[in-house]
């Protein structure tokens, strides 16, 4: 299914549907196009791309483990497992929120689909932020058996928080063009968060009476089925984790979809 869209009194073109070939080969082309500029060109930019979350990793370990001697044993996978996705989807919120806003001339003069545009920031953070992230999975792995089951479960897992994502950003996005502040405060409620959020401590050490509030939490929520796919991976709380990030994804599309269907005539009305 495709929709025309007219500007100035111009057919733009048949913008393709969100089940359709060409809507997915529009996402690849825009991931394709936004994973080479954000690695400049350079080797040094393809670089930065995947040092810039080991880096953050490694100067948070020796903060956490040896100023403040977190008890957690293996912390260095305790730590990666949640701090990479972390970082993943903060960098997806800081380049996709406000893509609806920003680019909507771009979308009324073209016949690409501004959710392609949504899905492409996703996407290409996915890539970027999965290669750092398998690297350390296996390096830190106990043996061969370990990391086969670490792989094993991670991959779904990551694919997981991609979908999982999607919809997040489509209703952020959406948010923002509205309220053109959403990136700003999304930003400083992630910054809180962090803190609010067992990424660098373990979930034991928040005081009983607050811990029910971490099932609130959607950020912790989504990342838990990758810390669970790498740390103690046979523990067995795995399958729990996935099933209840899966339904908050449907929760998450129930709200995304129907409020992009109400904003869409914003991002092509005329500015």
């Amino acid at each position: 299914m495709s929709f025309l869209v007219k500007t100035e009194g111009t057919t733009r073109g048949a913008v393709p549907g969100l089940a359709s070939v060409g809507f997915m080969r529009q996402t690849f082309a825009l991931t394709s196009v936004s994973i080479r500029s954000r690695f400049r060109g350079t080797l040094a930019g393809a670089f930065w791309v995947f040092a810039f979350p080991l880096l953050a990793f490694a100067v948070q370990i020796w903060a956490y483990r040896r100023v403040l001697d977190v008890p957690v044993v293996d912390y260095s996978s305790f730590l990666f497992s949640a701090l990479l996705p972390w970082i993943w989807i903060s960098q997806t919120f800081e380049m996709g929120i406000a893509s609806l806003s920003l680019q909507a001339p771009f979308f009324r003069a073209t016949p690409l689909h501004p959710l392609a545009g949504v899905a492409s920031s996703v996407l290409g953070n996915a890539l970027c932020s999965s290669i750092p992230l398998l690297a350390l999975t296996l390096l830190t792995a106990n043996g061969l058996q370990e990391a086969v089951v670490r792989v094993v479960l991670l991959v779904p897992a990551i694919a997981l928080l991609t979908a999982a994502l999607i919809p997040l950003l489509i209703l952020l996005a959406s948010f923002q063009i509205f309220l053109r502040d959403t990136r700003f405060v999304a930003s400083f409620v992630m910054s809180l968060l962090y803190f609010l959020t067992p990424i660098f401590y373990p979930e034991e050490t928040v005081p009983e009476q607050w811990r029910g509030g971490l099932d609130w939490n959607p950020i912790y929520r989504l990342i838990l089925p990758i810390r669970s796919a790498i740390y103690e991976p046979l523990r067995g709380d795995y399958g729990m984790n996935f099933a209840i990030a899966v339904g908050l994804i449907i929760v998450l599309a129930a709200g995304a979809f129907p409020l992009w269907a109400k904003v869409r005539k914003q991002v092509y009305a005329s500015a």
